[in-house]
């Protein structure tokens, strides 16, 4: 099939090479109704079509905040938060440079390195983990405690969807058309998730946070593990195992209890996609700073990241559980894990898989939905041409958090695997059952995110362009639920 410029410019505002050779993105449009699309066909090489239209689509939003026509330079690229950065270019070298920013707190960090530059980079690193006490003062922890236990109390941040309450009734458990069991299960499960999961201060799971902080356990796992990521990135080392079995096995070595080790490492994934490649800072936003721990949770975030590229060589990803075989790395793992996360403590209240499941992934559509500020603007999918690369990252956001929602769902017998192939069918099917509506005027949209009733009336509008359930269901099937 022949690749039509039209078309390409409507995958993506920048517009990007296409070929026959190349047929990873390719829309079957027709010249004489360019709004209507019927499928985009992508091959096995997910990977390369995460890096064109994923990877880069955060640079989408980031030029709408400022303003900025161009592309960004090297330059604005680093100046942007650990999270946007990495998720921008999927490179050692910018990730190297990410990394670094964030554990010396410098404003830009040199791109390109040469290779003895990093090993003194890393060695830095190194030294100062050595010197990490791994435990948190008894006063810094009753202070932190008592802060968080105050934001608990508190109404969740108004940019989120956890602040409209009758929002689960629209985008939750009826939207999914579930058989009554499932239904009541979704249904008791979203309420539980709001709880746990609401955002304030921009920071949530405030009592796994709580907990983490108190027990003196997760900081002498997170140093540990720490050590290995960064034993492995100075050695230039490909890993042979998952960031997750890591953490599991070095928490089975101190508490001697399979049970609570598997809980404790479900934990330490659920704060660090609190905060993807930013977690290290969500102590300081509760309103006190913790540096040892902050290190620690660094490193295992970013430092985690530049492992990432190197075992996407061998055709796995580091930081995703070995049971879901996923090659897009497109810098935004905390989708996956976060929804794998509030699907897999659901499970664990004896309700039904797959009403775990559905709540799971409902509280992350409500979040790509309705998210305003740090780079979500929910107008933008209605303004924008259906294939632009906001509205294609959010497909990634989606199609890796269904798969997230079936692994925790299933984590109570190990987590039913997803294979590669099933992986990149399910973003297969979140592209082909994209539809185009109506493009909306920026004025038309005007108080949106806190207009209920708007918010109501243009969802379905939504599904259309973003297509977020395919995914979800398609896994359910091959997982065999």
């Amino acid at each position: 099939m022949k690749c039509l410029f039209f078309a390409i410019m409507a995958l993506t505002s920048q517009g990007f090479a296409c070929s026959e050779d190349e047929p990873f993105a390719q829309l079957l449009m027709t010249a004489h109704d360019i709004t209507k699309m019927n499928a985009v066909s992508m091959t096995t090489d997910i990977a390369k079509f995460c890096q064109v239209n994923g990877v880069r689509d955060a640079e989408g939003s980031i030029f709408m905040q400022l303003g900025n026509p161009s592309r960004l330079n090297d330059d604005e690229l680093l100046i942007t938060s650990a999270a946007w950065a990495n998720s921008l270019v999927a490179s050692h070298d910018y990730r190297t440079a990410t990394f670094l920013n964030s554990f010396f707190h410098t404003e830009k960090q040199k791109l390109h390195l040469s290779a003895l530059e990093e090993q003194i980079e890393f060695t830095k690193i190194s030294d100062k983990l050595n010197s990490n006490s791994g435990q948190i003062f008894d006063s810094d922890k009753r202070e932190i405690s008592q802060l968080i236990d105050k934001n608990m109390h508190k109404d969740a941040d108004q940019a989120s969807w956890f602040s409209i309450a009758p929002v689960k009734s629209i985008l939750g458990c009826v939207d999914l058309k579930l058989n009554p069991l499932d239904h009541i299960s979704c249904v008791k499960n979203l309420n539980q998730i709001q709880k746990i999961a609401k955002p304030v201060e921009g920071v949530t799971l405030l009592p796994v946070w709580r907990e983490a902080i108190n027990n003196p356990i997760y900081m002498k796992v997170f140093k540990s593990v720490a050590i290995k990521v960064m034993d492995l990135i100075k050695n230039d080392k490909v890993p042979t195992s998952r960031l997750f079995d890591d953490l599991k096995s070095e928490f089975l070595k101190t508490t001697k209890d399979a049970k609570t080790a598997d809980q404790m490492a479900w934990n330490t994934m659920g704060i660090l996609s609190s905060g993807g490649a930013n977690a290290y800072l969500r102590p300081w936003m509760i309103g006190h700073s913790l540096p040892e721990m902050s290190e620690l949770l660094n490193i295992l975030s970013n430092g985690a990241m530049l492992l990432d590229r190197k075992a996407a060589t061998k055709g796995f990803l580091y930081t995703f559980p070995k049971e879901v075989n996923n090659i897009c790395d497109y810098g935004k793992n905390y989708h996956f894990w976060m929804t794998a996360y509030l699907a897999h403590q659901a499970v664990e209240g004896t309700t039904t898989i797959t009403g775990a499941a559905a709540a799971a992934f409902s509280a992350d559509k409500g979040y790509q939905y309705l998210k305003d500020g740090s780079g979500r603007d929910p107008t933008l999918p209605f303004t924008s041409s259906s294939l632009s690369t906001y509205n294609n990252n959010i497909r990634l956001d989606v199609t890796m958090s269904a798969a997230g929602a079936w692994y925790g769902a299933t984590s109570v017998s190990g987590g039913k695997a997803l294979n590669q192939d099933q992986v990149n069918g399910g973003f297969r099917l979140t592209f082909e059952g994209v539809q185009a509506v109506p493009l909306r005027t920026p004025e038309e949209m005007k108080g949106f995110s806190g207009s209920l009733w708007q918010s109501a009336t243009l969802y379905s509008d939504w599904k259309k362009i973003i297509n977020p359930d395919a995914s979800f269901f398609y896994f359910k099937t091959q997982i065999g639920q």
